[in-house]
């Protein structure tokens, strides 16, 4: 994750060799330790070289926009990236340089990872018992069905959210004049 790897085929090895459930509590570990690892980088140690890298791109500086708006804003984009085609790293260490605080950060993140990570177990597992004799079982089939329908109506809604976060990265952000009343005086007189 810190160096920005791809995280399917590692999941899907896990539920491999571990299968679905044990795959399961692994990845949630993992997820925690290597979300904290991101976090304390982008936050503490790299925090410059992160924000340079992120401002570079439209897409981040609307990201990191919109992060700023609210705690509600920003859960729901945190559960948008989880089903993003983008590096599982780059979104730890968005939140690094946000003031979301790792609290917040790390409990969404891990729900909207849930759907992602089961589908990759699931696949590893079905990949495991198809190795076997005995083929593969009807759950995983129908299991892999179901969380690929809920993965293509999440991306689909993500393609809005993240035409909206183009245009407001596009748009210049809005300059606040101080507001004079009438009466008054544009100059204190002590």
């Amino acid at each position: 994750s810190i160096v920005l790897m791809a995280y399917s085929p590692l999941c899907i090895a896990v539920g491999f060799i571990f299968g679905f459930y044990w795959g399961l509590v692994i990845q949630i570990g993992a997820m925690v330790f290597t979300n904290l690892c991101l976090y304390a980088v982008g936050r503490y140690l790299l925090r410059d070289w992160v924000e340079r890298q992120m401002h570079q791109h439209r897409i981040w500086k609307g990201l990191t926009r919109m992060l700023a708006t609210d705690w509600q804003e920003a859960a729901k984009i945190n559960l948008l990236l989880c089903f993003m085609p983008i590096p599982y790293g780059s979104h730890g260490y968005l939140f690094a340089i946000s003031d979301v605080p790792f609290s917040q950060f790390l409990p969404v993140f891990i729900i909207g990872m849930l759907p992602n990570t089961c589908i990759n177990l699931l696949i590893g597992e079905a990949m495991s018992e198809a190795s076997d004799s005995n083929g593969t079982s009807v759950y995983n089939t129908i299991g892999i069905a179901l969380v690929l329908v809920a993965l293509v109506v999440a991306v689909c809604h993500a393609s809005t959210v993240a035409h909206k976060v183009l245009d407001e990265a596009e748009a210049p952000s809005p300059r606040i004049e101080p507001q004079l009343s009438e009466n008054a005086p544009l100059v204190s007189a002590s």
